[in-house]
């Protein structure tokens, strides 16, 4: 299994749907813009599917950290408007 993050590029939005053994009520979700910096994260609350609301990031490409409790999964997004 794998997660997905779509779509990309995104403008508004960011859909993530986790892998089976990702979804637990303390996975956290991070978005993490391109000097390192965590720009915003929200925990999964249990969900198998999330998501983001982007439209206050600026465009650009950002990261999309994923960590449950034994896997941290990252995936590349650009936010384009």
């Amino acid at each position: 299994a794998v997660v997905k993050v779509y779509p990309v590029p995104a403008s508004d939005v960011v859909n993530i749907v986790l892998e089976d053994e990702m979804v637990s009520k303390n996975t956290i979700i991070s978005i993490i813009n391109s000097h390192g910096k965590v720009v915003q994260a929200q925990r999964s609350m249990g969900s198998r599917s999330i998501q983001l609301n982007v439209g206050r990031l600026l465009p650009g490409f950002y990261i999309v950290r994923i960590g449950s409790r034994n896997k941290v999964v990252n995936k590349s997004i650009t936010i384009v408007r």
